[in-house]
């Protein structure tokens, strides 16, 4: 039996189908992209602003962590924040005479602030992977060449958000020097001590960056 012969307008009308659907398809997946990237950068705003008003009022930002009298890290500053995300009521339920995970505050967990999760990473309620640039238990005080990076996207590094876990210096400058990869085509999420929301893209050489590209990353004193 021969095969069907098919009219060389019909074969052009196939193929202009169905480079019309590709393009749709991939121009929402642009859309879905950027959509989730925008939902993000506002989650990492939102906490920049609650951080620059926790440091208004305090003269400081918040330390990484408030430890009992034997320096054993017991609370953490995304718990510190709460009222500057409009959490007051959470913050007031916190029992800052147990631990994070004492039998009242684990209590707390399933209602971690939607600010703290990111929509890309695959992390789930209680986990959060926006994590503090800490040195020495301050927060902030890691140099990014001509500014700091106070909060830095860690894909990789899920930690509770109530717990006083973070990332050191030394630490962040041995992820961003293997990559600057995320779970966001757009690179990390990271936050400057001047309130700035960036992009941290993969790294690449400088002779080869282009104009308005980050620069190298470093970390440290």
């Amino acid at each position: 039996m021969s095969r069907p012969r098919y009219p060389a307008f019909e074969l052009y009308i196939a193929a202009a189908a169905l480079a019309f659907f590709l393009a749709m398809w991939f121009t929402w997946l642009h859309q879905q992209t950027a959509a989730r990237i925008s939902v993000c950068d506002g989650h990492l705003h939102k906490i920049a602003l609650a951080l620059k008003n926790y440091r208004d009022d305090h003269g400081h930002y918040p330390p990484a962590y408030v430890a009992d009298p034997a320096g054993t890290p017991m609370h953490s500053w995304r718990v510190l924040i709460l009222p500057y995300l409009s959490y007051e009521d959470l913050y007031s339920r916190y029992s800052f005479s147990e631990p994070w995970d004492g039998p009242n505050n684990r209590l707390l967990g399933a209602e971690m602030p939607t600010e703290y999760s990111c929509v890309l990473d695959g992390s789930t309620t209680p986990f959060t992977t926006y994590l503090a640039v800490v040195k020495n238990g301050k927060t902030g005080g890691c140099s990014e060449i001509d500014n700091q990076l106070l909060l830095l996207e860690l894909s990789e590094r899920k930690v509770h958000w109530m717990s006083p876990s973070d990332v050191d210096c030394g630490e962040a400058e041995r992820i961003l020097s293997n990559s600057c990869l995320s779970a966001h085509s757009g690179g990390r999420g990271a936050v400057r001590c001047n309130g700035d929301v960036i992009r941290l893209r993969a790294r690449i050489p400088d002779t080869m960056k282009e104009p308005g590209s980050p620069r190298k990353v470093r970390l440290g004193a």
